[in-house]
């Protein structure tokens, strides 16, 4: 997750009941995918550019993208070849590989998958990309300009707090308060975000999320 370390990242994750069977890093991946763009620049599914390694995406309908800098230095694109290898490395049988995303990044993976198709056909028929609206709020946009931007530390224990005053004049121990507190904070965030369309921005009004009622 952007923006936070590796502790913080673990702490959202298992506050939001999140778990990962398997972690690929990225450290990992650069190398696997510079093998790869190495190999298949020879085979013409690359070619070199100003010094650059690039994929030619015109004759696919689709734009050139950089995988090798004219530095030398791999691309996101390359790590992202590295990966989909590893993962049918360590999954052999695997039936279907999922890349899921904002859709922000949907002209991105369709060169990415384009390549992966070029060079490992049966892999590109197994792998789907589906991407995702970004989360706006009722009350308009976020923007870093503005100041708006809020992250989802900060939205869960805004939630928390909502559902405090909501709750504060019930009958209930501290203990019994706090697990609901949690409980339904995290909650309201992931039905507002699973009820949406898939693909579509996702509206989230934070009063209505908690409503008791309706």
């Amino acid at each position: 997750i952007e923006g936070l370390g590796p502790k913080s990242v673990y702490k959202l994750y298992k506050k939001l009941g999140t778990e990962f069977a398997r972690y690929f890093y990225e450290s990992e991946m650069a190398p696997k995918g510079e093998k790869i763009v190495a190999e298949f620049l020879k085979k013409g599914v690359f070619e070199k550019s100003d010094g650059a390694v690039v994929f030619r995406g015109e004759k696919y309908g689709l734009h050139t993208r950089v995988f090798i800098t004219s530095q030398g230095l791999p691309t996101y694109e390359t790590k992202e070849l590295g990966l989909n290898k590893a993962k049918f490395e360590v999954e052999p049988d695997l039936s279907q590989s999922i890349i899921i995303t904002a859709n922000e990044q949907d002209d991105y993976f369709k060169v990415v998958l384009k390549v992966i198709e070029q060079i490992y056909p049966t892999i590109a028929q197994k792998t789907k990309h589906i991407s995702h609206g970004m989360l706006r709020f009722a009350f308009g946009k976020m923007s870093s300009r503005l100041g708006n931007v809020i992250t989802g530390e900060s939205l869960i224990k805004t939630m928390e707090n909502l559902v405090t005053e909501k709750i504060k004049d019930r009958e209930l121990s501290v203990a019994e308060k706090q697990k609901i507190i949690e409980a339904v904070g995290v909650g309201a965030i992931k039905y507002s975000i699973l009820k949406q369309n898939i693909g579509a921005n996702i509206i989230y009004d934070l009063d209505k999320s908690i409503s008791f009622e309706g």
